[in-house]
C-alpha cells in the first residue's frame, strides 16, 4: 500500500477520498470537502494530507516557536539574494497592490484604538535608527532619481498651494536653525561656488537694465518711509519685518529704480517668491505678483 509522510504522521492515500467527494484529514480527524485541502503532488489523489485549517494552525505554532531559528535563515538567504528579493518583493506588490491595500486599510480600522501607539512606536523606531534610514533613502535616491524628481514634480504640481504654506510654516518655526545652517553652508566650497554664480547671474540682469538709478540712500528711504506692506497692508512693527523686492523682477524685464521697488512683509514675500517661481512666462506685461 503506498503510504505518504508528511513528517508527522502517515496515512493510507488509497482510501482518502470518499465517493462524495471528500477526504478525512489526518489531524484533526474531520471529514471535509476536497476544496478545504492544499494541493500536493506527492499525494495519489492530488490533495495534501492535512486540512487547510490545520496546516495554517501547525506552521503558526512552528513559527512561534522557532522564530528566532526562521529569522536568522531568512535574514542570510536576503543577504545571499538581495537582489532577487527586492525583485521578488516588488513584482508581487504590483500584482497584489489592490489586496495588500484592502488588508492594510482593514487592519488600521479594526485596529483603530491602538492607532496612536502604532505612530508612536514607529516615530520611535525611526528616530533610534535615523543614520540608517538616512542613508536608505540616499542610495534609494540616487539609483531611482529621475523616477523620484518626476514624482516629486507631479506632486508639486497638484499640490502648490498646500506646499508652499508647508515650506512658508516649516521656514517660521524652524528660522533660526535654517539661517544658521544656509551660513555653514555658504562657507562650504560647493555654496562659495553658487553665491558667486548667484552674484554673477545679479549682476549680468542689472546689466541687462535699461535704466539703474536705484541708490543706497534711497533704500535707505523706501524702508524708513514705509509704514504698512504694500499687499497685505498691515502695520510693520519689531515682529513684522520688512523686505524691499522688485515689483517686476529682472529676470522678468524689470527696472533697477525707485518706482520699481516696494517694501513687503516676510509671508508676502514668500508668496511673491512662489508667484515668481510659478511664472512660466518672460513677457513683464503678463507677470501679475501675489
Amino acid at each position: 500500500m503506498n503510504q505518504i509522510s508528511k513528517g508527522r504522521q502517515s496515512f493510507s492515500s488509497e482510501i482518502a477520498v470518499s465517493p462524495n467527494g471528500q477526504k478525512m484529514c489526518s489531524r484533526c480527524k474531520m471529514r471535509k470537502s476536497i476544496s478545504e485541502f492544499y494541493q500536493s503532488r506527492n499525494s495519489k489523489n492530488g490533495a495534501s494530507v492535512w486540512c487547510k485549517e490545520c496546516e495554517v494552525k501547525y506552521h503558526r505554532e512552528y513559527y512561534q516557536k522557532n522564530k528566532e531559528k526562521l529569522g536568522k535563515i531568512k535574514r542570510k538567504w536576503r543577504a545571499r539574494n538581495r537582489d532577487r528579493a527586492i525583485e521578488y518583493s516588488r513584482q508581487y506588490h504590483q500584482k497584489h497592490r489592490i489586496e495588500q491595500n484592502i488588508k492594510r486599510r482593514e487592519y488600521y480600522e479594526k485596529y483603530e484604538k491602538n492607532n496612536e501607539e502604532l505612530k508612536k512606536r514607529l516615530k520611535q523606531y525611526r528616530q533610534e535608527h535615523k543614520e540608517k534610514f538616512r542613508e536608505k533613502g540616499k542610495q534609494y535616491y540616487w539609483k531611482h532619481r529621475k523616477e523620484c524628481l518626476e514624482k516629486t514634480k507631479r506632486y508639486y504640481e497638484g499640490h502648490r498651494e498646500k506646499t508652499s504654506a508647508r515650506k512658508a510654516a516649516y521656514y517660521q518655526r524652524h528660522k533660526v536653525e535654517y539661517l544658521e545652517r544656509k551660513r555653514r553652508w555658504e562657507k562650504t566650497p560647493s555654496g562659495k561656488i553658487y553665491k558667486k554664480r548667484s552674484y554673477e547671474r545679479r549682476q549680468a540682469l542689472l546689466q541687462q537694465c535699461k535704466i539703474r538709478d536705484f541708490t543706497s540712500n534711497q533704500r535707505r528711504l523706501l524702508i524708513a518711509s514705509a509704514e504698512f506692506c504694500t499687499i497685505c497692508e498691515k502695520k510693520f512693527s519689531w515682529r513684522r519685518k520688512k523686505f524691499v523686492c522688485y515689483i517686476i523682477p529682472l529676470s522678468h524685464g524689470g527696472n533697477y529704480t525707485f518706482s520699481n521697488m516696494r517694501v513687503l512683509c516676510e509671508s508676502c514675500n514668500w508668496k511673491n517668491r512662489e508667484a515668481l517661481r510659478r511664472a512660466t512666462t518672460p513677457d513683464p506685461t503678463s507677470f501679475q505678483p501675489a
